[in-house]
C-alpha cells in the first residue's frame, strides 16, 4: 500500500499483482555466478547472474541496443540494453519518443541470455509529474468530479500515490504496483550465428501481459546489488 498523506474524503484504488514462473526451463538448474556489473558512474561491483538455457528467443540487436524477451506463462519481460557507445537515458528517450522502436523488430534467434536477478521498491506521488504533462483540471477544478459527487459540489485530487516492487530470479517474475487517487469534496485544493547476451551495464526492461500485451511493469536496472 502506498502511503497517503493529510486529511481526505475519499479514495479511488487500483492494485497490480502478478506472480509467475519461466515458461519452459528458462533458468532451470542454472547456478548464479558472480560477474562485474558496469555502473553509470563508471564504477564496477560483483553482481550475482543467471544463464539462461541455449534457446530460441524473440532477439534483436542494432547500432543502438540489444534486445531479448523472455516468457513467463502469464506475461513476458523485454529487456533492453544499450549499445556499448550509448546510454541508458538516451535509450529512454528514444523508446519514449517511439514506443515501436523496438518490438517490431524482434526475431526468433538462437542463444542464451546472462542478467542479474534484482529486486527493487519504488513509492512517489504522482502529482508533479502528471501536473508537468499537463494535468491540472482535476487537481484543481471540483466540477470534474461532479458526477461522482454531486451533492457535495463535486471534487478534486490532492495526490496520486504509487507504490511498486518487483524481483526477478531463477524461479520467474513477482510484482506487485498499488495506486492511491485521494483527495477532497468540494472546491478545496532467419538464418544467424548464435547470440550471446551479456546484460552486465544499466538496461530497460518492459513487462506486458502474454493475452492483452497491455503493459503491466517498466523500469530501469541501475544497480542490480540495491535492494
Amino acid at each position: 500500500m502506498p502511503k497517503v498523506i493529510g486529511p481526505n474524503d475519499f479514495w479511488i484504488t487500483s492494485f497490480t499483482h502478478l506472480r509467475t514462473s519461466w515458461a519452459g526451463n528458462t533458468f532451470l538448474g542454472g547456478k548464479r555466478e558472480k560477474r562485474d556489473f558496469h555502473l553509470r558512474s563508471g564504477d564496477m561491483v560483483q553482481a550475482d547472474f543467471l544463464k539462461s538455457e541455449f534457446e530460441g528467443y524473440p532477439y534483436v540487436r542494432t547500432a543502438e541496443f540489444e534486445a531479448v524477451v523472455l516468457t513467463c506463462w502469464q506475461a513476458t519481460i523485454l529487456l533492453v540494453l544499450p549499445s556499448a557507445d550509448s546510454t541508458i537515458e538516451q535509450l529512454e528517450a528514444s523508446y519514449a519518443k517511439n514506443p515501436n522502436l523496438i518490438e517490431p523488430l524482434l526475431a526468433r534467434r538462437e542463444g542464451d541470455v546472462r542478467l542479474p536477478p534484482f529486486h527493487f521498491s519504488f513509492e512517489a506521488n504522482l502529482r508533479n509529474s502528471l501536473e508537468k504533462m499537463g494535468v491540472h483540471r482535476i487537481f484543481d477544478d471540483q466540477n470534474t468530479l461532479l458526477a461522482m459527487a454531486p451533492q457535495m459540489s463535486g471534487g478534486i485530487l490532492r495526490g496520486v500515490a504509487q507504490k511498486t516492487e518487483i524481483t526477478l530470479d531463477e524461479n520467474g517474475i513477482r510484482a506487485d504496483a498499488g495506486t492511491i487517487f485521494h483527495g477532497v469534496y468540494g472546491g478545496v485544493l532467419g538464418v544467424h550465428s548464435p547470440f550471446h547476451m551479456t546484460l552486465d551495464r544499466p538496461f530497460l526492461f518492459i513487462v506486458r501481459d502474454n493475452v492483452t500485451r497491455a503493459l503491466l511493469f517498466a523500469g530501469v536496472v541501475m544497480n542490480p546489488t540495491l535492494q
